[in-house]
């Protein structure tokens, strides 16, 4: 026989049982399993499938930490489960192992930025600029994206044409990896320069095609409630989550952590007004990646240089890449190499983390036409005394050696050090008002000499207000200044109004005697939201006013501003005015709004809303992102490619009853990728009836259907045989409840609810 069955106050399904003379007896094992397999543990729920008998009796049941008992009134089964019975779920923030897919987008998406720029000086120089930066993308996801840009300026000297980067990319975010041509910009691991070329590349990207992925290994701990509460979770006396969870067993995963040591406290307040508390502590390494994950970049190519507005590319190719590998939980290991002609750069990198702090290895050679030679850098990180609450690293040391080392072998006249160097930075927290800041250097240069260069400083501060006194120490050995020795102080005061989102600020800084006071309003990019900002300088030399604002439109930003300096008896005055649209096209679709980035959408509303405001992403305030249009849509941003987005609709002043969707949009972007939406259709009604059999008896607690015009929209009944349908269209439809149907008419209304009345179903008869 088949009851509810109900744990912690909830019917989870219905389960197979054996009863005698009214009293359970035993339990069919595989329909427990099923109904319960995303509640108990995996071994339990291999238990139970592979029962050769199919059923367990209620003594077998209570050895595995499964209670029932029979609830005859109301022909339930109530359940209790021990914890050891319990699957463990996860609390994850970040998830290491979470990847976003994509949702669907349209074959082809192009995104222009256009911003025009003008300039008056007070030398009456005019400057008009213009800007266009596109990013295009062929097939979604798994098509091609590109990126290129051009300018132009126009002076009252001549005029200036040129283009920017141009870049093509495919991105496979499964595995992850990244395949590049064009203009590329190489990376910076060991001692390899960041380089400029024109080229082929690819690269594990984790951060910007699996940018939910966590790379960096972390601890995991587990707790168990044992009846639903309200948790907190606290990392270094932070909240970061707020969460209502059920009974259960919990492995707390993934939190934001800061390198070194973390103190995590798990807060649980029962019904019952009980509190528990679960305090851990765990280590983090966020320069680790985790064990058997591997980071790579490759590129090769021409080195390029931007000159007299045009790119240079040289005719040598070069090659350029890194590799790294998490060898295990403390230890990341890496190797990196640049080849140019018959010049060479490689090295190798490691990080170790260990409950004692952090310790990073850089060793580089260099082999080139005019030196050979090498660099060797160690640096150290590590939580002592006096450390944040945070747990952060605060005292860092670092030494360097270099001698011959060419780090840029294709340049026409390139670098060659000889140095060594020692750095420190220490910083005590005395309190969460008071704090110390001490840094040092000394260098050694090629030519024997020696550089010390040392700040001391002492920081207070309390609800927007700090003062500061700072102490500096320079030997410049290549200067024949004298030693310098400065003692001076700072003070500042920052107060914001959240309601009216203003901002005051007044500095003093004592070192140049300069003042400085400002008042703005902040511009969130709402819907016809706008902003300013007043701003004074004064020092022995300078005296300064700037003034600026901004206005934000459905389909443009507007910003200006304006500046008047005296120096020294001489005045200027310069004046600036920037206005800036973002278009786009996905399909054939056209939106136009204000400053968005890829991935974008575009939000078009449905001609039946053509008079009515389709607001997106509107503000608790309610104040919207923008507003949407019939034939030219809103565009919107998505965030970051391949992370959760979510697109909010409001249609205030709608019809009664009309159904303009979901409300809310989950969508996952990819890089450059258009996605559009429509609010509202034809099939928008809402149809409200009544349902009764020959007898005129309400069809009560049923379950229907509508169904016709190629719908079919399932119902049920209340105790009055009344039914709501929402999202149909106008035409004919038959309702049918069991065997039992009618024919329902709806006519096209400007009405969005239609009343239906009542229908009397008829037993329908076999064909």
């Amino acid at each position: 026989m088949s009851l509810p069955v109900v744990w912690q106050q909830k019917k989870l399904g219905d389960v197979k049982f054996v009863l005698e003379n009214f009293s359970l007896h035993a339990i069919h094992t595989k329909s427990f399993a099923s109904q319960f397999a995303n509640v108990i543990n995996e071994d339990l729920k291999l238990t139970l499938e592979s029962d050769q008998d199919g059923q367990m009796n209620l003594a077998e049941l209570e050895s595995h930490g499964i209670y029932v008992e029979f609830d005859q009134r109301n022909m339930q089964v109530e359940l209790e489960l021990e914890p050891e019975a319990l699957k463990v779920d996860d609390l994850t923030y970040g998830d290491r192992s979470y990847r976003a897919s994509p949702s669907p987008s349209t074959n082809f998406a192009l995104l222009n930025n256009l911003n025009l720029r003008y300039d008056r000086t007070s030398s009456n120089t005019d400057e008009i600029s213009f800007e266009w930066l596109a990013d295009v993308n062929l097939g979604g996801h798994d098509g091609i994206n590109g990126r290129f840009s051009f300018f132009h300026d126009n002076t009252d000297t001549g005029s200036e044409s040129y283009r920017g980067d141009v870049r093509f990319f495919y991105d496979d975010y499964r595995i992850p990896l990244r395949y590049e041509l064009g203009d590329l910009s190489s990376f910076t691991r060991g001692h390899l320069p960041t380089i400029n070329m024109g080229g082929f590349g690819f690269s594990r990207s984790y951060s910007d095609l699996q940018p939910l992925t966590k790379i960096s290994p972390s601890n995991s701990q587990e707790f168990h409630l044992k009846q639903s509460a309200e948790v907190q979770v606290i990392v270094n006396s932070n909240t970061i989550a707020k969460v209502r969870l059920s009974a259960g067993r919990y492995d707390l995963n993934d939190l934001p952590l800061t390198s070194g040591e973390n103190e995590v406290e798990v807060l649980a307040i029962y019904s019952n007004g009980e509190r528990e508390t679960f305090s851990f502590s765990t280590f983090y390494n966020s320069s680790l990646l985790q064990p058997g994950l591997s980071n790579f970049h490759v590129n090769v190519g021409f080195p390029s240089e931007f000159r007299n507005f045009n790119y240079e590319y040289l005719n040598t190719p070069v090659l350029s890449g890194f590799y790294e590998f998490g060898v295990n939980n403390m230890l990341t290991a890496g190797v990196n190499s640049l080849i140019i002609d018959n010049d060479i750069i490689y090295g190798v990198t490691t990080v170790l983390g260990t409950s004692y702090g952090n310790f990073s290895l850089r060793a580089s050679k260099s082999e080139t036409k005019i030196a050979n030679g090498y660099s060797v850098s160690l640096d150290t990180e590590h939580s002592i005394w006096g450390s944040s609450p945070s747990g952060a690293s605060n005292f860092r040391f670092g030494y360097s050696k270099s001698d011959d080392f060419n780090s840029s072998p294709w340049q026409e006249y390139p670098t060659v050090t000889a140095t060594t160097a020692y750095t420190l930075n220490y910083n005590y927290y005395i309190s969460q008002y008071l704090d110390f800041n001490v840094t040092g250097r000394k260098s050694k240069l090629q030519s024997g000499s020696t550089n010390h260069t040392a700040n001391m400083q002492l920081s207070w501060r309390y609800r927007g207000f700090r003062a500061t006194a700072q102490y500096r120490y320079q030997d410049q050995a290549s200067t024949t200044d004298p030693d310098q020795h400065e003692f001076f102080v700072t003070f500042s005061w920052n107060q914001y109004n959240s309601n009216s989102r203003t901002r005051i600020r007044t500095d003093y800084n004592g070192r140049n005697d300069a003042v400085r006071a400002s008042y703005a309003k902040v511009n969130r990019n709402f819907l016809n939201d706008y902003g300013y900002s007043v701003q004074g300088e004064y020092t022995p030399e300078v005296e300064s006013l700037t003034a600026s604002a901004s206005y934000t439109g459905n389909r443009f930003r507007v910003d200006t501003t304006s500046r008047y300096q005296s120096r020294e008896d001489v005045k200027t005055d310069d004046h600036r005015v920037n206005i800036s649209t973002s278009i786009a096209i996905a399909d054939g679709k056209i939106g136009i709004g204000n400053n968005v980035r890829a991935p974008f959408a575009i939000v078009n509303s449905h001609k039946t809303l053509a008079t009515k405001q389709v607001l997106i992403n509107p503000s608790p305030e309610g104040e919207p992102q923008a507003k949407a249009g019939t034939s030219v849509g809103a565009l919107i941003n998505l965030g970051s490619a391949y992370t959760d987005a979510a697109l909010a609709i409001d249609v205030a002043d709608a019809p009664l009853g009309y159904d303009w969707g979901p409300g809310t949009y989950n969508v996952v972007g990819g890089n450059n990728t258009g996605h559009i939406f429509t609010i509202g259709s034809d099939l928008s009604y809402t149809a409200i009836g009544y349902l009764k059999d020959e007898n005129a008896d309400a069809f009560s607690l049923q379950r229907g259907e509508l169904t016709g015009e190629g719908q079919s929209v399932s119902f049920f009944t209340n105790r009055k045989g009344r039914f709501v349908v929402e999202g149909i269209g106008s035409g004919e439809y038959t309702v049918t409840v069991g065997n039992k149907a009618a024919k329902v008419i709806i006519e096209e209304s400007d009405k969005s609810l239609i009343r239906l009345g009542t229908f009397t179903l008829y037993e329908q008869q076999e064909e």
